[in-house]
């Protein structure tokens, strides 16, 4: 919102003063649903310029410009064709009475350019991920390796930030496709997991080398051209190291998380099939397996 409003008003990021959380100051959406910068910001920057117009109507009195069209804006503040300027602390000292305010809204999306996806009325975020995994087919382990995230999320504002959210959602995604087992009761809906100790999420050894591609698409459907990009960089994450499991032992582990457990069952299946018989019952995920899987 800083980053916006400074834009429109070409003074130093560092000069604005963001305000949240205060009931006086109104409403404003949740923080969530991928939703945040793409519904905030476009109202920041509808707000901005309707300020800065009303600035520019003053800029033009005091500097005997025909029309606002005369003025050029600077960082410096506001400068006419004839050459005269003023300067942004003498034009904030010309407002009447203590400040210019001004309240803007966001509008709906703008759903004719570019071609929304089908099935959407409006255009939506798009992105492609690939895993690489390394597995001991001795133990059953799985390792993601390393994640490739490549996003559309609009206008980036800040690469920082941006590139910081990527790498929370595809960890997030590591989680849930290796080791986060949710146990639920079927008929009363509610968690079995007896403590955060017996429910794994990732630590620093699980987290894969992540690089993050942004292809910025200009799509003008809001005045920022924001999307969202939280939840985009969690969902494929999971389904992306399934098929990489899938591709490295020749059948698909359909079910997540992805355990040891699971993966040492799909080898027995795999077994049986090649020899004809069953699948042997695994009294634990231990158990010693047949030295040839080790190659594959």
């Amino acid at each position: 919102m800083a980053q916006v409003a400074a834009e429109v008003l070409q003074r130093p990021v560092e000069s604005v003063r963001v305000e949240i959380g205060d009931s006086t100051l109104g409403p404003g959406v949740g923080s969530g649903g991928s939703k945040t910068t793409s519904s905030i910001t476009p109202a920041v920057r509808n707000a901005a310029e309707a300020v800065k117009a009303e600035l520019a109507t003053i800029a033009a009195r005091a500097l005997e410009a025909s029309s606002v069209a005369k003025l050029r804006w600077s960082d410096a503040g506001a400068v006419s064709l004839g050459r005269r300027s003023l300067s942004w602390t003498d034009l904030c000292k010309r407002i009447e009475g203590e400040a210019v305010v001004a309240t803007a809204s966001r509008p709906n999306t703008y759903g004719h350019y570019p071609k929304s996806f089908p099935g959407f009325p409006t255009p939506q975020i798009a992105g492609a991920q690939f895993a690489e995994v390394e597995i001991d087919t001795w133990t059953g382990q799985v390792r993601c390796t390393q994640v490739l995230a490549i996003h559309d999320c609009g206008r980036v504002m800040n690469e920082m930030t941006a590139r910081s959210q990527v790498n929370g959602g595809v960890i997030l995604g590591v989680g849930y496709a290796l080791m986060e087992a949710r146990i639920m009761d079927p008929n009363l809906g509610v968690v079995l997991n007896p403590n955060l100790e017996q429910y794994k999420v990732c630590g620093a050894r699980d987290i894969p080398e992540i690089d993050v591609v942004f292809t910025e698409v200009a799509s003008g459907n809001n005045s920022t051209g924001a999307y969202g990009i939280g939840e985009p960089a969690t969902i494929p994450t999971a389904a992306a190291i399934a098929n990489a499991v899938g591709d490295a032992l020749g059948a698909h582990v359909r079910t997540l998380p992805i355990t040891p457990a699971r993966i040492l069952e799909v080898l027995d299946a795999l077994d049986a099939l090649d020899s004809g018989a069953p699948p042997p019952a695994r009294a634990s995920a231990s158990t010693p397996t047949d030295p040839k899987r080790a190659s594959l």
